[in-house]
């Protein structure tokens, strides 16, 4: 009697194998919409936990997961989708905090970037080996080829090393991998994309490959445990907030072929002790250094010809040197000047004791003694024409400004009628 059961247990499970949609989750636990022959799920209302998408609803196929369909669905631990489903919404799968798992079937050909964006849990994403436009290895997900890294799981623990004939890291990659502590680029990878490792807070390390040649927008963005970077040759653009807030970032060695420094790209990296720019920067952006309140001391190469203004305020300067052969910038006594030393562009805002303005200088450039907290006095002399604005804005400590008489008038009135410049 108990042989038949077994025989009709083994037909039921040889089926529930063979048959597409047996033991799926019930399309009672989604909403969904039928249009022509497809079905797109719009949403879930089922208890959680594992699912198992299906792959037909009423005999029509499930092809498309809605944008937001999933979002917030923290009772969720793992999600499988069927090999009909081609297309992932904006956020299908966002703020799904507990999945761990997520499989991707054969058919999937579009996914954003924001698809799985902050489920913090992901350990693994895995993708049927006929699919043909993504591909998986050691639960990292990649395009076919393994020639871009899409997706880190977030929730994934420990160092990682990016296989080597990785050419792209792609926008926001590894954005917010909480346990990720420590990460080496190959030589194969040429672009580090936008915000690929923004808020990976756990990281302390990375070794960026030597073929490296652009560090995307946000792209290290608030690795805040991040204490060291080597900055390699290849590299020519370091782009706006690459390095923004990234607070425990003490050394960064610049490479020989880095032309630009971006808007904010270190701004507020306050345990940024110096900069000794590579001997090809051309252009520091604006607030690139700003806030940077350990920063005692810049070297500014003989081929910058561009420093936007604000690049070196409220930080920790006491010095500013200047490469002798620079052809737009000068320094004297650890002061930046213009080239001929006619306008006084940065005073280093933690530099002691009173100023006296060198003879000769006829203009105080925008912002020039801005934040300096230990200046008691300056001592203008009759050669300035004129002040830019916000020159001594926030100096706690300035308590005597002397014009020689000759040209306080002047200075005056010009303090007054500046006009903002483009650069400090």
């Amino acid at each position: 009697m108990q042989t038949p059961h077994l025989k009709a247990g083994a037909i039921l499970l040889s089926a529930a194998l063979l048959v597409p949609g047996i033991g799926a989750t019930p399309p009672s636990d989604f909403t969904y919409t039928i249009s022509g022959n497809r079905v797109t799920i719009t949403g879930y209302i089922g208890p959680g936990g594992d699912i198992d998408i299906p792959q037909t609803i009423d005999d029509v196929p499930v092809t498309t997961i809605a944008a937001n369909a999933f979002r917030g669905a923290n009772h969720l631990s793992s999600v499988t989708l069927p090999d009909s489903v081609t297309t992932i919404g904006s956020w299908a799968f966002g703020w799904c905090l507990n999945v761990t798992n997520f499989s991707i079937g054969s058919g999937l050909n579009s996914m954003p970037i924001d698809a799985l964006q902050t489920s913090r849990s992901l350990q693994n994403i895995s993708v049927h080996p006929d699919n043909t436009r993504y591909s998986s290895i050691d639960g990292v997900l990649f395009n076919k080829s393994a020639t871009t890294l899409i997706k880190y799981p977030s929730g994934k623990q420990g160092p990682y090393t990016i296989p080597a004939g990785v050419v792209i890291i792609d926008h926001s990659a590894l954005q917010f991998s909480h346990g990720l502590t420590s990460v080496t680029i190959p030589d194969t990878v040429l672009t580090i994309s936008e915000q690929s490792f923004m808020s990976c807070y756990a990281m302390t390390d990375i070794h960026i490959g030597n073929s490296v040649r652009t560090i995307g927008r946000r792209a290290f963005d608030h690795c805040t445990n991040l204490t060291s970077v080597i900055i390699p040759n290849s590299v020519t653009g370091i782009v706006d907030h690459a390095f923004y807030a990234c607070r425990a970032l003490a050394t960064v060695q610049f490479g020989h072929g880095l032309r630009s420094i971006g808007w904010n790209a270190f701004l507020n990296c306050t345990s940024l002790r110096e900069a000794i720019l590579g001997n090809s920067v051309t252009h520091i952006g604006q607030s690139a250094f700003s806030g940077c309140a350990s920063l005692g001391n810049v070297v500014i190469p003989a081929t910058t010809t561009r420093i936007d203004q604000h690049a070196f305020d409220f930080t920790g300067l006491t010095n500013i040197s200047v490469a002798a052969e620079n052809p737009s910038f000068s320094s004297l006594d650890g002061v930046l000047f213009n080239k001929d030393r006619i306008i006084l562009l940065r005073y280093p805002q933690l530099k002691v004791g009173t100023y006296i303005i060198p003879e000769g200088v006829t203009g105080i450039g925008l912002g020039a003694f801005q934040s300096s907290s230990h200046l008691p006095k300056v001592f203008i002399p009759a050669s300035v024409t004129g002040i830019g604005e916000n020159a001594f804005r926030f100096c706690p400590s300035l308590k005597e400004v002397y014009f020689f008489a000759a040209n306080r008038e002047a200075s005056e009135s010009r303090l007054l009628r500046r006009k903002p410049s483009r650069h400090f």
